[in-house]
């Protein structure tokens, strides 16, 4: 995959979008002026985009060290809106191993809003893809995101 610079731009001003709201000069202002003022100066680029999902994608799959993440019980993360086009479907464990594996290896694209993980072994066998659109793929972070954090604290507190 080449770099889409477009998506590396618009995650990096997800980042500004944060430090220009908290930032003294704005703390007066409403939220709606501060979007406008934003997207203004940004080429219309919305806060939450392409590339803070990708950010988002890449925090909750590929920061996790792999024995932790194969901790986790993914029983109660929904996968229905995932289509698979190329290999088995398997579990929600297997579908999150496939995608932390196609992002590892940035072996995944972006075409019109939807998301494209592919997958394989080093020997070019077991070829995995997967669909989800961007919408989706956002509810599915989301789903990972809370599960992964209620986890974590009733861990913690044992």
């Amino acid at each position: 995959m080449k770099t889409d610079w477009n998506i590396l731009l618009q995650g990096y001003l997800s980042l500004i979008w944060c430090q220009d709201s908290m930032s003294p000069n704005n703390q007066d202002k409403k939220v709606s002026n501060l979007l406008k003022e934003f997207k203004s100066k940004n080429e219309e680029t919305e806060p939450l985009n392409m590339g803070s999902l990708l950010s988002a994608a890449y925090i909750c799959f590929m920061y996790p060290q792999q024995a932790e993440f194969e901790t986790l019980d993914f029983t109660k993360i929904s996968i229905e809106k995932f289509s698979v086009s190329l290999g088995n479907f398997g579990d929600s464990k297997y579908l999150c191993r496939r995608i932390r594996n196609s992002l590892a290896h940035v072996r995944f694209e972006i075409l019109n809003g939807v998301f494209i993980f592919k997958d394989q072994k080093p020997d070019g066998s077991d070829k995995f893809e997967a669909t989800i659109t961007y919408k989706d793929f956002g509810d599915f972070l989301n789903s990972f995101f809370h599960e992964a954090k209620k986890q974590y604290f009733a861990n913690a507190k044992r």
